[in-house]
């Protein structure tokens, strides 16, 4: 077996190294002009520990005060609204397109899910029906008159789909830059999932 010698005076190098770089800190501290000294001292006794504060006092952030702001309110008069315009992050940018005219679109927030009309129609889990519908969509954005295009043949599903396509919502078509009533032509997929578990 080999075994290591270990040198009596390595710690002792290692202990000096440490107490002189101590030691020059300390001279660093005390010698220091610019800082504020305070002298302890024991009663009958001479000068104990003479210590100095490193850190200087500054202003706490949060004393500063926050200045005060007025916000102004805007008017608007809903009779010198002339156009509408409605945009849609699928579209891309935009900004230099200036279209007189544009086709209704499915708002991106809905208030139904098809998947609870899918369960009211009785369709098995996992189950996909589809249908097409032609929907009005009025100048609000609400649907308004729908037909049924291509049904199922069961008559629970097609009553279901047309139940879920009268609460879509829409942004509305446009021509000359105003709201208009159009008809579109929508695919309709009524689905539930099981929920794993």
């Amino acid at each position: 077996m080999h075994r290591q010698s270990i040198s009596p005076y390595k710690n002792l190098r290692a202990a000096l190294a440490v107490l002189v770089g101590h030691l020059a800190v300390l001279a660093l501290v005390v010698v220091h002009p610019t800082h504020a000294r305070t002298e302890i001292k024991s009663e009958g006794q001479p000068q104990a520990v003479t210590a100095d504060f490193i850190i200087e006092e500054t202003r706490a952030r949060d004393a500063v005060p926050i200045p005060e702001v007025s916000v102004a309110t805007q008017v608007l008069r809903l009779d010198s609204l002339q156009a509408l315009r409605y945009e849609s992050s699928d579209w891309g940018d935009i900004s230099a397109v200036v279209a007189p005219a544009s086709a209704p679109q499915l708002s991106h927030f809905q208030p139904v899910d098809p998947a609870s009309f899918a369960r009211h129609a009785g369709l098995p889990a996992d189950q996909a029906r589809s249908v097409v519908l032609t929907v009005e969509v009025l100048a609000d954005g609400r649907s308004g008159a729908i037909e049924m295009t291509r049904g199922t043949g069961d008559a629970a599903v097609d009553k279901a789909a047309l139940a879920y396509a009268r609460q879509l919502r829409w942004i509305p078509g446009t021509q000359n830059r105003r709201a208009q009533a159009m008809r579109v032509s929508l695919p309709v997929t009524l689905v539930w999932n099981r929920v794993p578990g």
